[in-house]
């Protein structure tokens, strides 16, 4: 037998028989009996009361890694929020590779989440529920002083199945309003050297399904360049696009996309700037056919459609222009520069063809010019 050979068995064994013996002591060790001090370290180190009131497994081996499962969770709001918990969890799983550990590198083989109801809000002084004051946050002006380890490789994470089923995550803004996000299923997995993302849920009461795929995994992701092409439908809207995450996710190349939705048809490219404080984006649109009745919002569809007693999609009136009350708050949410070509463009009762123009919005200012149409 080569001597290389013999050296990494004899490695193996030095290595494996810590990690056996620890693997013993962690299936008959019982978490449970430590509940209490768990959630009061947890509860310390988080600044929000913590309970445990489930099952605690632990398990440890060479073939399937460190394994960890909790249920019944529980994290507390803070006393100014809407609800008393910031999140309630059923059950939530890990899984760590071992081999990985002695290269620096966390191997996570498994997330698992379910029946978990997480709501993150903003109340009117702009503070978020999900500022967590942990127990090593150094005091408000305090100087971090970063130490300069030479020599330290640094820590890389890699994930590569994650599995969210039956939950609710909202958002509660300053106004009050919730955003409501149904997550049926959510499903993060290696394909080959790649990544797929599927998820299929409800957004305020409308189903959205979501697909993503990128031939490089989701350790990439904040890198340089991470292409990947996606796919999703969102009422009656259907959207396909091609492109990157860019410059550590601080822009969105869209190389190509597209959105179908009745007889609207839109297509073009797009770069979206993600490192500012509001969104922009520059890029071009083009459309054979659009009419405004199709991209009214389903929930503004939906709500006219009861009020009428049809279910057939409503026309509030036959002018050019609707004349209920135009909301402009969401202009202010993010700046655009873009070319804009429609052949023809229905509106009411009104037929517009050849429309050019371009599309300057900046801080809620919107301009288009030069305008031209038939």
């Amino acid at each position: 037998m080569k001597a290389s050979k013999v050296i990494k068995r004899l490695l193996l064994l030095i290595v494996g028989i810590p990690v056996v013996g620890t693997g013993i002591l962690l299936a008959t060790f019982d978490a449970n009996s430590y509940r209490p001090q768990l959630a009061e370290a947890l509860t310390k180190q988080l600044g929000r009361a913590v309970k445990l009131e489930g099952s605690i497994k632990l398990s440890l081996s060479f073939a399937h890694g460190f394994n960890m499962s909790v249920t019944d969770v529980s994290i507390a709001n803070p006393s100014w929020a809407s609800r008393p918990l910031i999140a309630k969890v059923g059950v939530a799983e890990l899984g760590v590779s071992i081999q990985p550990l002695l290269q620096h590198k966390i191997e996570v083989t498994s997330f698992k989440l379910a029946d978990a109801d997480v709501q993150l809000e903003t109340n009117a002084s702009g503070v978020n529920n999900w500022q967590l004051h942990t127990a090593d946050r150094q005091p408000p002006g305090t100087k971090v002083t970063v130490t300069d380890q030479a020599g330290v490789k640094p820590v890389s994470i890699q994930i590569k199945d994650i599995d969210v089923s039956k939950s609710r995550v909202a958002m509660r803004g300053k106004d009050g309003k919730v955003s409501v996000f149904i997550v049926q299923s959510l499903k993060i997995t290696e394909a080959g050297k790649g990544v797929k993302l599927a998820f299929d849920g409800e957004l305020a009461g409308t189903p959205f399904t979501l697909n993503v795929t990128s031939p490089d995994g989701m350790d990439k992701i904040s890198g340089p360049n991470w292409p990947f092409t996606a796919d999703a439908q969102y009422a009656n809207y259907k959207i396909a696009a091609a492109g990157a995450l860019k410059n550590n996710t601080k822009l969105v190349d869209l190389q190509s996309f597209s959105l179908a939705a009745g007889d609207t048809r839109l297509a073009g490219q797009m770069l979206i700037s993600l490192s500012e404080a509001r969104p922009s984006a520059r890029g071009f649109i083009k459309s054979t056919q659009f009419d405004f009745a199709d991209l009214k919002p389903p929930a503004t569809a939906a709500a006219e459609s009861a009020a009428s007693g049809s279910t057939n999609p409503a026309i509030s009136d036959q002018h050019l222009f609707s004349t209920t009350p135009l909301k402009f708050d969401a202009l202010k949410l993010v700046d655009a520069q873009l070319d804009i070509a429609i052949d023809e463009a229905t509106m009411g009762v009104s037929t517009i063809k050849q429309i050019t123009t371009k599309l300057d919005l900046e801080n809620g200012r919107l301009l288009l010019s030069p305008l031209k149409m038939i």
